[in-house]
């Protein structure tokens, strides 16, 4: 059974001997029980080197649910990864949202901009979804949504109709909330 106690998933943890803890295959479900029971926090330095020792598409997705206390910090950590990893759609989508975590929404935006251009992805078409519906470009919000439910169920994404939506966003005020 899963447990979401944190207690019992550290004293697991402190029992696997430190050679092992490097295998994707055992840490991984630590960082996700870590995450699942509210305390990633604990996990984000691990997580980060594990990232750094092994890219891999289900640690991102793992780093981008984690909730870090410093969400700036956090944001600017996962930025070190873009240049390895400049055209990982994924990352960019992830720093999209760790951006708007951020409170900078303009950077947000840029990187799910990116994102959609190398492969458009539920999670980005939402980003930008949002950050339309918002300034009540309510039109171009839904064109964006419908596209990223179309990717999410595997159909194909009408491109020409997602740059249009995402042109949009270039007219936009730039929102005042933005971070440093």
């Amino acid at each position: 059974a899963m447990t979401r106690d944190p207690v019992m998933i550290r004293e697991i943890w402190r029992m696997v001997p430190p050679m092992v803890r490097t295998e994707r295959a055992v840490a991984t479900p630590y960082f996700q029980g870590m995450i699942d029971a509210g305390v990633g926090e604990e996990v984000e330095e691990e997580l980060r080197l594990a990232l750094g020792r092994e890219w891999n598409a289900e640690l991102l997705r793992l780093y981008a649910r984690l909730q870090a206390a410093d969400p700036v910090r956090q944001l600017q950590g996962a930025e070190e990864w873009l240049a390895p990893h400049p055209e990982d759609a994924q990352l960019l989508h992830t720093l999209a949202g760790l951006a708007l975590r951020a409170g900078q929404p303009q950077k947000a935006m840029d990187y799910a901009r990116r994102s959609l251009t190398l492969q458009p992805t539920m999670e980005a078409c939402k980003v930008l979804g949002d950050w339309l519906h918002e300034h009540r470009e309510h039109v171009a919000a839904s064109t964006l949504y419908r596209q990223g439910l179309k990717a999410a169920t595997g159909e194909s994404v009408d491109r020409e109709e997602l740059e249009r939506a995402v042109g949009l966003l270039e007219f936009l005020p730039p929102t005042a909330t933005i971070g440093p």
